[in-house]
């Protein structure tokens, strides 16, 4: 199957006709049979990790199906995100700002915004050149495979006037 988060679901054909047995480890899970053979269960209370799930359909004259296993992943737990600010207050009209965002397993996307102006795919260290005195905020977003997701922001102050 592949990620899911916080709220698990599966839909399968099925004819209407049948009901459907889905077993995770040893709990066997109530199913819904539409009329239209689509099938949906839910998953509640599964911890975080990697778990078997077998369905079998079974028609109205008790014939089963051959069994259908999967696996799937439950992963609710944020990435983790850390942001280095560049020095503050700086003359510096430049900047590198660097992060580390990482997943349980999983593969974690960025992505960056400086001052309001959107969001945009980026990598570690971002760098930004031509910028005005005043303050500035980045912020980045890590958002993992399952969808869940982190935001974090550093603010300076960029003071390139001279003395008067």
């Amino acid at each position: 199957m592949g990620l899911f988060s916080k709220k698990k679901k599966v839909e399968e054909p099925a004819t209407d006709d049948t009901t459907v047995d889905v077993t995770v480890g040893s709990t066997t899970l109530p199913t819904t049979v539409d009329q239209d053979g689509t099938w949906t269960v839910t998953f509640t209370g599964l911890s975080d990790g990697v778990y078997a799930v077998s369905a079998t359909q079974v028609d109205a004259v008790g014939h089963s199906s051959t069994t259908a296993t999967r696996s799937i992943t439950v992963d609710t737990l944020d990435p983790t995100l850390s942001i280095t600010a560049p020095s503050s207050p700086t003359s510096a009209t430049s900047a590198s700002v660097a992060f580390t965002a990482s997943g349980t397993g999983t593969t974690v996307t960025t992505t960056c915004d400086l001052d309001g102006y959107g969001f945009v795919t980026c990598t570690s260290p971002k760098a930004y050149l031509g910028l005005a005195s005043g303050a500035h905020e980045f912020t980045v977003t890590a958002t993992d495979a399952a969808g869940n997701s982190v935001t974090d922001s550093v603010t300076w102050t960029v003071d390139a006037s001279a003395p008067t």
